[in-house]
Parts: C-alpha cells; sequence; structure tokens
C-alpha cells in the first residue's frame, strides 16, 4: 500500500514538472508570437532566422524579442572581433569575424541607436543600418524597422573559368549547342539553385537581357542564352537586324541575380525607397511568375537619372505587372531586392567596349 503511495506521488510530481516545462514553452512561444505582432513584419524576420545558431544584434536592441528561443541572441557590441571588423570597411574582414565568432546572422535595427549612411566609403556598421548592399552578405528579410543579413556562399570561379563561361555564351548566342556534360566544368554543373542572367550590350548600352532560374550555372547559362537568341530573332528589325549579323558589334556578359532579401511590410510605394540602394534591383512573386527591374547602372548611356531613385523602379515594376489593385498589401504578392553579381564578359571582337560590366551592375527588363 506504502508502495503504490509512493508510485502515485512520484507519477504526480512528474506530471506536475511536465506541465510547469509546458506552460513555460507555451508562454514563450506565446510572448514572441505577440512580439512578432507588435513589429510591423516581425513574424516575417522571425521567420527568416530559423535554422540560425547564433544571432548578433545591431542597433534596435528591441528587434532581439523576435529572435526564435533556439537561436542565441548576443549584442555585436559584445563580441570584440565583430564590432571591430563593423567599425571597418572591409566585408571579408567582418566575415571571417563572423565565422570566428560562430555568428550566423546580423540582425539590424533601424529604429534607434544605429547611425545609417550608404556612402561606400562608410563604415560597414553605418551602412548596414542603411539597409546598403555589403557584397559578401545578403539580406534574408528586410522592413523599415530593420533587417536579417547572413554571410553570401559565392560560386568560387578562377579566370579560366570564368572566361570560358563569356566565351560559351557568345557561342550559345551564335546558335551552337549546349556542351556535352563531360565536358562542363565541375564548378558550371555543380548542384546550386542560381539564377543566370545574359545580358548584350552595344557600345555601351544595354541592348537586351533575358535569365533562367535553374539549379546549375551551366544549365541556367544554356537556357538564358537561348530565351536571349530567340528574343532577339522575334525582334530583329526592331534590334537592327538578325543577331547572327549583330553579335561580333555586342558585348556579352554574364551575371548571377541574387536575392538580398524580401520587402515588407510596405503600404505605400514611397517606402520603397528606404529599402533599395543603387546595386538593388526589385522584383516579385505571384504564382509561378517572377518578374523585376534591375538597378539602373548597367543600362549604360540609356540610364534615366530618376531610373536610379528605388521609388521609381519600383513604379516601373508596378507599371509593368499588370497586377489588378498594384503589388502593395497583398497577400498573393511577394516583393524581394536583389543584387546583380558578374561572373563573365566577352567583348566585342575588334574593338574596346566601355567597361560598364563591373559599375554597379544593373538594367531594365526588355519586354
Amino acid at each position: 500500500m506504502v508502495h503504490g503511495t509512493l508510485r502515485s506521488s512520484r507519477r504526480a510530481r512528474t506530471a506536475l514538472v511536465v506541465a510547469v516545462v509546458l506552460a513555460v514553452a507555451l508562454c514563450a512561444a506565446a510572448w514572441a508570437w505577440i512580439a512578432s505582432r507588435a513589429v510591423p513584419g516581425g513574424a516575417r524576420l522571425t521567420r527568416a532566422m530559423v535554422g540560425l545558431r547564433r544571432v548578433a544584434t545591431l542597433g534596435d536592441a528591441e528587434l532581439a524579442r523576435l529572435v526564435p528561443d533556439v537561436t542565441e541572441v548576443v549584442p555585436a557590441s559584445t563580441r570584440s572581433a565583430l564590432w571591430r571588423a563593423l567599425g571597418g570597411t572591409n566585408d571579408e574582414h567582418l566575415v571571417e569575424a563572423m565565422r570566428r565568432e560562430a555568428v550566423d546572422g546580423l540582425l539590424v535595427g533601424t529604429r534607434a541607436d544605429c547611425a545609417a549612411q550608404r556612402d561606400p566609403g562608410a563604415s560597414l556598421r553605418a551602412r548596414l543600418c542603411a539597409l546598403a548592399h555589403v557584397a559578401r552578405l545578403r539580406a534574408r528579410a528586410v522592413l523599415p524597422v530593420g533587417a536579417l543579413y547572413v554571410r553570401a556562399e559565392p560560386i568560387a570561379l578562377d579566370d579560366t573559368h570564368r572566361e570560358a563561361l563569356g566565351f560559351v555564351a557568345r557561342r550559345l548566342l551564335a546558335g551552337a549547342r549546349p556542351p556535352r556534360p563531360s565536358a562542363v566544368p565541375e564548378p558550371w554543373r555543380r548542384p546550386r539553385d542560381v539564377e543566370v542572367m545574359v545580358l548584350l550590350r552595344e557600345a555601351g548600352s544595354a541592348r537586351l537581357w533575358r535569365s533562367a532560374r535553374t539549379g546549375s550555372l551551366a544549365s541556367g547559362l544554356a537556357t538564358a542564352a537561348r530565351v536571349a537568341r530567340e528574343r532577339w530573332q522575334e525582334r530583329a528589325q526592331a534590334m537592327g537586324g538578325p543577331l547572327d549579323a549583330r553579335l561580333d558589334s555586342l558585348d556579352v556578359e554574364v551575371s548571377l541575380l541574387e536575392r538580398d532579401g524580401e520587402l515588407g511590410p510596405l503600404t505605400r510605394p514611397d517606402a520603397v525607397e528606404a529599402l533599395l540602394d543603387e546595386a538593388h534591383g526589385i522584383g516579385f512573386e505571384r504564382g509561378g511568375d517572377w518578374r523585376y527591374v534591375l538597378p539602373a547602372a548597367l543600362l549604360g548611356v540609356t540610364a534615366r537619372p530618376s531610373a536610379r531613385s528605388g521609388a521609381e523602379r519600383f513604379e516601373r515594376l508596378e507599371r509593368e505587372a499588370g497586377v489588378p489593385g498594384g503589388l502593395l498589401g497583398r497577400e498573393d504578392v511577394r516583393l524581394y531586392r536583389f543584387v546583380v553579381v558578374p561572373l563573365a564578359r566577352s567583348p566585342a571582337p575588334g574593338r574596346d567596349a566601355p567597361d560598364a560590366f563591373d559599375a554597379a551592375h544593373g538594367a531594365d527588363r526588355v519586354d
């Protein structure tokens, strides 16, 4: 009888401990949900942090409430190597400091204690507070109140591979078949979700470009070059003649389009201005459709000064989208900013072309 009473007592204590643990977990989850709702778009930032083990905060400390329970959160100022790198201008040093400090992401708040500046010579801390593009980082989510940045994972290509990439792109545009898989360099066929863009430029001005989302650099290049050739042929009269007759007068550029943060929530077009700098393009997904406007700089001599404005780029995207009621405030539309990462350039044979490729990278889509 005594043994039965003891067993019942232990079961009761165990049940009580389990109930307390569950209550604490539920309270923590409820608090995180309330905190995310209190910050416009906070739930988006919280989702973007899933899978990160440690996040360092910069600027508005209130955003730390959005960090999931399983993720450790530390102020960036408490990690000496990271704080020094943020005060400098070398993004390679910043990435190395993040690795050394085991920091997977930077949660940047813009509402307080964050001296924002987009000037290229400004410190990385100031540029991140301005939600600017930093080459070795990629944003996962960008809101008016802040953003989450993680380390970028660049494709490693040596100079030989880059030169060959430009050569193959030109051959594909001329109508050649894609090379056999066995002849493709391993970095080109390595599985990776990419969006490859092929752009044709004449005398410094972008004429036509197409991009393709695929599972490797090789397949993306083949698809983008094919659809670019087809589009030129469809518009041959407007483009000044068949592509076969014009190709030797054109520079060929190969780039990646890489997302640099989902945007939102936004209620006014002018709010986009604070979330984009000149390096950013803007696009949207709706169902299976992906449409975009690239940064203005790669247009070269045809770029209007006003096209460099983030609001102007968004307004053009909205005009071309043809979505009833516009793009803002819709559950079925996801807005993104992205950057153009140069991979290869094949100059027009027989002449030195203006080197706009390594400028701020970008253009508006030709339809």
